[in-house]
């Protein structure tokens, strides 16, 4: 039912292109026409689609005229979208290498968005993309320096899915036991920076964990907080809530 459903939509989206050539819903209408090709597992299609998009005049900067209000509104982000499809695409044939050439397009292609959780969801995303490239050309040291900033969880979105990459990668190269010690140890000696702005003045906290610095939350960290020890509480419980430390422990 489901592949039934897509060849629809497939079918939809092409008479719409067809139909509409200059319609300013055309790059909206080959995105969806690319994802549906990828998921039904017509790899070369998809490519052949996003790289229109990404060879087009599909403008990124642009917000959208058709959505409205600033919760909905939104960034097009057609090439950013484009080039992490075309590194999916390239994953799924295990050319980690173009995959790779694709993703570094992410920054000349930014991601917009008006809201802090979009931009959130986009590191992890990224990061995860890039990680998987890595593996693949079994270079898990380079995957992991990426991973680990970003197995803490935050408040703006979900990072399960890195998370259990990174503990999958670790685990080939470390004991279970030896790295719970080592993730204990190194929230125990957390860092605090002062930092000065023209503003406020802030506090910047963070680890290290197997050689990579990994910054705390200060808003998680400081809420609530009124003494010094308060702080140190809520880092013990930062690391013993973590999906990591879960995994860890199991």
């Amino acid at each position: 039912m489901k592949e039934r459903m897509l060849t629809a939509a497939l079918e939809s989206c092409q008479h719409l292109i067809d139909s509409f050539p200059k319609s300013k819903l055309l790059y909206d209408a080959l995105n969806n026409m690319g994802t549906i090709e990828f998921s039904l597992g017509h790899q070369a299609n998809a490519k052949k689609t996003f790289l229109k998009i990404l060879n087009s005049n599909a403008d990124d900067k642009e917000p959208d005229e058709f959505s409205s209000g600033s919760l909905s509104k939104r960034y097009p982000n057609y090439k950013n979208r484009a080039v992490k499809m075309l590194a999916e695409i390239s994953m799924a044939d295990s050319n980690y290498k173009e995959a790779l050439m694709y993703l570094d397009k992410t920054k000349q292609y930014e991601y917009r968005s008006f809201c802090g959780n979009g931009y959130a969801e986009e590191a992890i995303y990224v990061a995860e993309l890039y990680a998987r490239c890595y593996i693949g050309l079994k270079d898990d040291r380079k995957a992991l320096d990426i991973l680990i900033p970003h197995i803490i969880e935050n408040a703006l979105t979900d990072n399960s899915a890195l998370v259990f990459l990174t503990y999958n990668t670790l685990l080939k190269t470390y004991k279970k036991e030896d790295l719970r010690k080592l993730y204990e140890e190194a929230f125990k000696n957390y860092k605090v920076k002062k930092v000065k702005s023209d503003r406020e003045d802030y506090n910047l906290y963070s680890i290290n964990f197997l050689n990579t610095k990994i910054e705390l939350d200060p808003f998680l960290l400081e809420l609530a907080a009124k003494q010094p020890n308060d702080i140190r509480d809520n880092i013990d419980r930062m690391y013993r809530r973590s999906l990591l430390y879960h995994l860890l422990s199991q």
